[in-house]
């Protein structure tokens, strides 16, 4: 059975490639970092450093004969967290308003955070939070089934990992570890001009039948936005009962966004995380502009950040000019 499972999904690969329509894209994007050392007293810069974060994409998608369409998606990337590595990959099958799906985060129900930004969320910049987080509970990062079903304006999706600590760098017939099962269930949706999504996750961190007494990591996570005009506006507020602790977090995301033309960009964040074990909250401001030259987008910020870690008057302030250029290929064969 494995050796004819294995078969046909070798010919239904090749068949995708052979008569499909197949994107292959990329994109190098170049930073130029500095940030303060995070201090009670006197502040001193880290230094500026040049760094990439480069990828390549590839997509094909057919029609199967049963009116299905299946689609295979593969990213390779490298970036500070996942040097040389397969990144996104998935196998989707689609009709109509359902789509299933396996692999690694090419489907999500928790990501969904719609908090306007001109590039980049701040927690993805280096403001050197440690507090702020989206979503301890999420499984992210992890081999997962799923399932996305379009209802009225909206859609809802269901995720579900047998072992959570399982990803892409997985071969062929690999067994599971133990690392204990997650899912993930949200839905994203819109009503008179406003965007809005809920979600719900859990990453179980010790065994489905263990009698430890580890905590399921659990999140949440409440988000919306409204645009009118050139003028984008939104929140996302994300709560987390971190595994194995009593430790929880309360992250909230306000932003905003205006088009100042066609091509320029302003935008700020301001983002709080509330540790149930600091005594203060951490917060962040973010002040953003981009300028879109038609495929190479110069984006720049400035963040500062207050009581890191949750301890009070420990500040530090971060500075980034970033270059993205990205490139698509659309290739068809009949």
């Amino acid at each position: 059975m494995k050796k004819l499972l294995t078969t046909t999904a070798l010919v239904a690969l090749v068949a995708s490639v052979a008569s499909a329509e197949t994107k292959v894209g990329g994109s190098l994007q170049v930073t130029i970092t500095d940030a303060e050392a995070a201090s009670t007293g006197a502040k001193s810069s880290q230094g500026t450093a040049i760094g990439y974060e480069h990828e390549i994409d590839m997509k094909s998608s057919k029609e199967l004969d049963n009116g299905w369409t299946s689609t295979i998606h593969t990213e390779g990337i490298n970036d500070d967290s996942t040097a040389g590595l397969i990144d996104d990959v998935s196998l989707k099958l689609s009709n109509g308003d359902t789509t299933l799906y396996v692999g690694q985060d090419d489907m999500t129900a928790f990501d969904i955070n719609m908090t306007p930004k001109v590039f980049e969320l701040e927690e993805d910049n280096a403001t050197q939070s440690t507090i702020i987080n989206s979503g301890d509970g999420t499984i992210h990062d992890t081999n997962a089934f799923g399932i996305s079903q379009k209802v009225g304006e909206g859609s809802i999706t269901f995720l579900y990992s047998p072992d959570t600590s399982q990803d892409s760098a997985n071969g062929d017939n690999t067994v599971g570890s133990g690392g204990g099962s997650g899912y993930e269930i949200g839905y994203k949706g819109s009503f008179a001009g406003v965007n809005f999504g809920v979600a719900y996750a859990e990453d179980k961190a010790a065994l489905d039948n263990s009698a430890t007494a580890n905590q399921a990591g659990e999140s949440t996570i409440v988000t919306a936005s409204y645009s009118m005009d050139a003028l984008s506006v939104g929140f996302s507020i994300t709560d987390d009962d971190n595994a194995g602790t009593t430790d929880d977090v309360k992250t909230t995301y306000l932003g905003a966004t205006y088009a100042v033309s066609d091509n320029v960009s302003l935008g700020v964040q301001f983002v709080k995380g509330d540790d149930s074990d600091a005594t203060n909250d951490e917060e962040v401001t973010q002040f953003d502009v981009g300028y879109d030259l038609g495929g190479l987008m110069i984006y720049a910020y400035h963040s500062q950040a207050e009581n890191i870690g949750g301890t009070a008057n420990n500040d530090a302030d971060g500075w980034v000019s970033l270059w993205h250029h990205q490139l698509l290929l659309n290739l068809k064969s009949a």
